[in-house]
């Protein structure tokens, strides 16, 4: 580019967009006189207009301590070697600057129209008007050409390495497996790429690759390409699968069980399974051995999933799982307020039913005859029939995890001396 300054800042921003596939080697810049402390030379690949003050979209590509200025309107060398490739058709961002810290500064041209718009090119690359940028990511001036060299190779992409990618594509866990791709004698090296978790234990930049799958590996794409004396290759990759057992058959057991209680879960037996692991809901324990096909669970408050995982001499299953409720024990039911009723009539109880479970009343002990005109209802009657004497109802929580009761204390005399819980109703005899 020309070198007829007119301005400056600590460097410049440009895009290269290239026509041909290019490699850019290096980039020379006119500079004051002086030593430039440190001259830095960044690219973005994708371009510089919406980047100019976003540090993130950029990556250094090369920097160099105390270059000596070739002064103003001659180009200085920058020796660094940044070897950034820019297809075909594609937009790659450049700045060229000093980090201001001591020494000159770049020397540029005030520019026409608007950064990121052509300002001159060859029938290979074409560089567009740029930005003056105070480093590293300051102020911005619009727009400014640059003055100086770029230096670029034209290297055609290679093609992919021939294929098809050979080798074991169905593995067990800890295997160690070999891939390969027929020798390209375009190439100078190979890069190969494998699933996160597994391990390349030999040939990483070689055609025949050695790797060991992870002790957690669940398969993936293996790919490989190539580099030629000038760049790489795209990829071409094959998947591999994790040889893996099918999950268990369903876990038998019951699905709903009263809280504290224990219970017995299971799969059928398979010869080829060697160790089972079972998983259970928060709060429950083990009351047998873990790995064995079937087991006997102690549950405390809390249902939720028992799960099973299997492995056999290759690798681990998914698990199976099954849900399992817990119902809760039955809670004490308030009987009321104390009756007072003669032999022959009739005391209405009035009880509130138990949070969980159903009310039911019943007699603890009594002298007497009598009967309930319904022994479910919150609302029912006692009916006293021989003479002066008198029985005591109680009324009690009940469901399918039990019941929760309580007695009166005492009879003196044929009446029912007050009981020690204010839960229950207590009848009186005059």
């Amino acid at each position: 580019m020309p070198m007829n300054q007119n301005n400056g800042q600590d460097g410049l921003m440009f895009n290269l967009t290239a026509l041909t596939d290019v490699t850019v080697d290096s980039v020379w810049g006119n500079f004051a006189a002086g030593t430039i402390g440190v001259a830095e030379i960044w690219s973005c690949p994708t371009g510089i207009v919406g980047n100019q003050a976003n540090a993130g979209a950029w990556t250094l590509a090369g920097s160099a301590n105390n270059v000596v200025s070739a002064g103003i309107n001659n180009s200085t060398q920058i020796p660094v070697y940044i070897n950034v490739p820019v297809l075909n058709g594609t937009t790659t961002g450049f700045y060229v600057t000093s980090t201001g810290a001591s020494g000159p500064i770049m020397r540029y041209t005030n520019g026409v129209g608007t950064a990121g718009n052509f300002y001159m090119g060859n029938a290979d690359i074409s560089i567009s008007q740029g930005y003056g940028k105070d480093y590293p990511f300051g102020a911005t001036f619009n727009p400014r050409q640059f003055n100086g060299h770029v230096f670029y190779s034209c290297c055609p992409t290679p093609a992919a390495p021939q294929g098809p990618i050979n080798g074991d594509t169905t593995s067990c866990i800890g295997d160690t497996v070999t891939f390969y791709v027929p020798f390209d004698t375009n190439a100078v090296s190979y890069t190969w790429t494998v699933p996160a978790g597994d391990t390349i234990i030999s040939g990483a930049n070689d055609s025949l690759m050695i790797m060991v799958v992870g002790p957690n590996s669940t398969g993936g794409q293996i790919c490989v390409s190539l580099t030629d004396s000038c760049t790489a290759s795209p990829d071409i990759c094959v998947n591999y699968s994790i040889n893996q057992p099918a999950s268990p058959p369903a876990i038998s057991g019951v699905v709903s069980i009263c809280q504290n209680d224990s219970a017995w879960y299971s799969v059928t037996a398979s010869p080829s399974i060697i160790s089972y692991n079972w998983f259970l809901p928060p709060g429950a324990s083990f009351l047998s051995t873990q790995d064995s096909n079937e087991i006997h669970v102690q549950f405390g408050s809390n249902g939720g999933d028992i799960c099973l995982q299997v492995t056999d001499s290759c690798a681990t299953s998914d698990s199976v799982c099954l849900s399992v409720a817990i119902n809760s024990n039955p809670t004490l039911a308030n009987a009321g307020p104390d009756r007072t009723v003669c032999a022959g009539n009739m005391a209405n109880l009035a009880a509130t039913a138990a949070a969980n479970g159903n009310g039911l009343w019943s007699v603890v002990s009594a002298p007497g005859a009598g009967s309930f005109t319904d022994t479910a209802d919150h609302q029912s009657g006692y009916f006293t029939m021989d003479g002066f004497f008198c029985r005591v109802p109680e009324h009690f929580g009940s469901n399918e995890c039990g019941c929760y009761s309580n007695t009166c204390s005492q009879f003196h005399n044929g009446k029912c001396l007050r009981r020690n819980t204010s839960f229950f109703s207590r009848l009186k005899c005059e």
